[in-house]
């Protein structure tokens, strides 16, 4: 017998709407699990979400980073002339690196989703919402890199500080184990 309460009208609604979820559950189409199709998939979304541009965009500005200062010292260079020369490097090695960045991603998408998982992000990232969402991602990132190196920075002028590292030596004691803690501290090592 079924309860009174459920044909009341909100119990009315409730079941109705179980009973097209339900429905509409058992209509959805399976997805494939064929790897083939699921890595046509992935590059699909990849390029929906400009997610190459973007690794590119932060590639860019690491390599440039990182070689910008060597490259002005070692060839004797003004400014102007070391950003074209540092940018020219920064692309052949793009060029060489990017096929390999691409299938990086495929299989980490691979690893970490389903097919139909997938097909539910590149359906996302066609919305108003996951637009936003590829378009900012970039900008995010790279912010988040710039607050990271700037820790970094904070920490090591820390580091410097008179007193800050044995301080800091005795927090990281703490966190190991009395063995391996006893066996540095008998080879004389930093600890």
């Amino acid at each position: 017998m079924i309860h009174g309460s459920l044909w009341r009208p909100a119990g009315l609604a409730l079941l109705v709407s179980v009973l097209v979820g339900a429905a509409s559950c058992a209509h959805q189409p399976v997805v494939s699990e064929d790897p083939l199709q699921k890595e046509a998939s992935i590059r699909q979304l990849l390029e929906l979400t400009d997610s190459l541009n973007q690794m590119r965009m932060l590639f860019l500005i690491a390599a440039q980073k990182a070689s910008e200062d060597q490259l002005k010292k070692k060839f004797n260079l003004g400014e102007q002339d070391t950003r074209l020369l540092t940018a020219a490097l920064a692309e052949t090695i793009w060029e060489d690196v990017r096929k390999p960045l691409e299938d990086g991603a495929v299989n980490i998408y691979a690893a970490s989703f389903t097919h139909q998982e997938i097909l539910d992000i590149y359906n996302f990232y066609q919305t108003p919402t996951g637009r936003k969402v590829a378009r900012t991602a970039a900008k995010q990132t790279l912010q988040s890199m710039q607050m990271i190196d700037h820790a970094a920075q904070d920490w090591k002028e820390k580091m410097q500080r008179p007193g800050y590292g044995v301080y800091f030596m005795e927090r990281v004691k703490q966190k190991l184990p009395e063995s391996l803690r006893k066996h540095l501290e008998a080879q004389d090592s930093l600890l």
